[in-house]
């Protein structure tokens, strides 16, 4: 069973209410996520998209740094950016 720290569930408490529309882009390694996070960051942000590196592990980004970063240039263009370059959360 995981246990969840005092502190750390008044931090996600107040991410849930604070930040719960801000948009949030997770992306793990398929190969690495024993404990589920991926899963947990999507019920406490519910915009959360969720992407993956298919053969990434624990730092998806050192094995396909390319794949990593296309990840967040395509989560970027169509979650946060505008037509002006400026970030929208709306």
């Amino acid at each position: 069973m995981l246990r969840i720290d005092p502190v750390m569930a008044t931090v996600e408490q107040s991410l849930q209410t604070r930040l719960a529309e801000v948009p949030v882009l997770t992306l793990f390694g398929r190969k690495n996520d024993p404990y589920g996070w991926q899963a947990r960051f999507g019920q406490i942000f519910p915009r959360a998209t969720a992407a993956g590196i298919a053969d990434g592990h624990h730092f998806p980004f050192n094995d396909d740094p390319d794949a990593y970063s296309a990840e967040i240039l395509a989560w970027w263009t169509e979650k946060v950016a505008t037509t002006d370059g400026a970030p929208s959360i709306s």
